[in-house]
């Protein structure tokens, strides 16, 4: 979950709850990120976007599967 502090669209306690109801933190992760408007996080803080975004792709590719076919 990626939200910014001051979502002025969605609370940021919407992704609080959502990711505190889930029951693998951690696979599941929550970023609440720097103030800015409701889907400009990635666009006002691409660095940090980038980064946290990356981090969660690079873990989620080299993880080991569940299951296997």
């Amino acid at each position: 979950f990626i939200h910014s502090s001051h979502d002025n669209v969605i609370s940021p306690k919407n992704s609080l709850k959502l990711w505190t109801s889930s029951n693998d933190h951690e696979k599941c992760k929550l970023w609440i990120g720097p103030p800015c408007r409701h889907g400009c996080l990635a666009m006002y803080q691409d660095k940090l976007y980038k980064k946290k975004v990356g981090k969660f792709i690079e873990r989620a590719l080299t993880a080991r599967p569940v299951c296997t076919a």
